[in-house]
C-alpha cells in the first residue's frame, strides 16, 4: 500500500478545480506574449524565451481568477470574474459579466460576448447570447443555432439538452437522437452509456439508442469511465458496476467517484484516498477532499491544524507534484 504524505503550505486561494488542457505535456517556445489587438487586453507574465508547459489550471485569489501551469507558475494573472478549465485547447473566462475564450498563452481568441459559455468538446461549445443555448465553433460562430433551455458539452458525439422541461440528446448536426423524455438532467455518454433518472426517481443507464440497459435501481450514480461506474445503493454505500450492471467492487464506501487512469477517489472513515479497479487501496485515505484524475493529476485538499484548507496536486503514483502558490 502506497502512503502519501502532504506537506502543508499556506495558500491564499481555496477554490482550485482540476481541469487540464486536452493537449499533451509538451512545451512551446514562447517569446513575449502578444494580444490580439481587437480583443480585450489580458494581463500576462513576461515569459521571455523560457519553455511554457501546455497544461493550465484555474485558481482563485482575492475574488479574481487566473491560471497556473503544472509547475505551479503563473500563466495568467488573476484578473477574471470567473474561469473554467481548459479543454480542446481553450478555456471559458468571464469579465464584465460576459464570457469569452482564451488559449493557453496568447489571451482571448473568442471575444467577451456570451451570457454563458461552457467548455469545448468535439470542437464545439455550448454558449448563449440571449435566452437560449446553441453551440459555437472555435471562431465563436454558431454551428447549432440557439434553441435549447440548457445545453451540456458533447461526449462521444452526443450532448444532453433541455427543451422546455424535458431532457434529450442531440448529435453534432443538432439532430435530436434521443427525444426529450427525461424530467431530470441525465449524464454524458462515456463508454457508450449514460445515466438517467427514471420515473421512479432511481438511476439507471441507457445506450446510444435510448434503451435502458441497466435497470434504474440505484439511489445515485455517476458516468462510466474505464469501464466502471460508481453507484449508490439504498444503504447509502457506494460500489462499482460494469457495463453489464454487475458489481465489480461491492458497495462499501461512504462516497465514491469515477475511475480515471485506473484510479478512483473513495471516502473511508471520513477521509478520501484512491483505489484501483480491483478495489485495493493504493493511496491511503487522508484527504478532506479528492477529485478524479485529469491528464495524470488530481486535486486533493487537506485541513491543517488551524483548520485552513490546503490544496495540492498528486500524480497517479501518489506523489505530490506541487502545491500551487500565487
Amino acid at each position: 500500500m502506497k502512503k502519501l504524505l502532504v506537506s502543508l503550505v499556506s495558500v491564499s486561494f481555496l477554490t482550485l478545480p482540476v481541469f487540464a488542457d486536452d493537449n499533451n505535456n509538451s512545451t512551446n517556445d514562447v517569446t513575449q506574449n502578444t494580444i490580439i489587438s481587437n480583443l480585450n487586453k489580458i494581463n500576462l507574465p513576461d515569459y521571455g524565451t523560457r519553455k511554457v508547459p501546455i497544461m493550465l489550471y484555474p485558481v482563485q485569489k482575492d475574488g479574481q481568477w487566473g491560471y497556473i501551469d503544472n509547475n505551479g507558475s503563473i500563466a495568467y494573472m488573476p484578473q477574471f470574474q470567473a474561469a473554467k478549465g481548459f479543454s480542446d485547447g481553450l478555456a471559458p473566462v468571464k469579465n464584465n459579466d460576459l464570457w469569452g475564450y482564451i488559449d493557453n498563452k496568447n489571451g482571448y481568441v473568442i471575444a467577451l460576448e456570451f451570457k454563458d459559455a461552457d467548455r469545448f468538446s468535439d470542437g464545439v461549445a455550448a454558449a448563449k447570447t440571449s435566452k437560449l443555448y446553441g453551440y459555437i465553433n472555435k471562431k465563436g460562430e454558431y454551428v447549432i443555432s440557439p434553441q435549447y433551455n440548457t445545453a451540456r458539452p458533447f461526449s462521444e458525439g452526443f450532448a444532453a439538452v433541455r427543451v422546455d422541461d424535458k431532457w434529450g440528446y442531440i448529435n453534432r448536426q443538432g439532430e435530436m437522437i434521443i427525444q426529450p423524455t427525461f424530467s431530470k438532467e441525465p449524464g454524458s455518454f462515456v463508454n457508450g452509456m449514460a445515466y438517467v433518472i427514471t420515473g421512479n426517481g432511481k438511476y439507471g443507464f441507457i445506450d446510444k439508442l435510448g434503451n435502458l440497459k441497466i435497470d434504474s435501481t440505484f439511489t445515485m450514480a455517476e458516468n462510466f469511465d474505464d469501464g466502471l461506474a460508481p453507484v449508490q445503493i439504498s444503504s447509502g454505500l457506494w460500489g462499482y458496476i460494469n457495463k453489464d450492471g454487475k458489481y465489480v467492487i461491492t458497495p462499501k464506501f461512504a462516497e465514491a467517484k469515477r475511475f480515471n487512469a485506473g484510479l478512483a477517489p473513495v471516502k473511508i472513515n471520513n477521509k478520501w484516498g484512491y483505489i484501483n479497479k480491483t478495489g485495493k487501496i493504493i493511496i491511503t485515505p487522508q484527504f478532506d477532499s479528492a477529485e478524479d484524475f485529469s491528464k495524470g493529476l488530481a486535486r486533493v485538499i487537506v485541513m491543517n491544524s488551524e483548520n485552513v484548507l490546503q490544496n495540492a496536486y498528486i500524480d497517479s503514483t501518489g506523489k505530490v507534484i506541487w502545491i500551487p502558490k500565487i
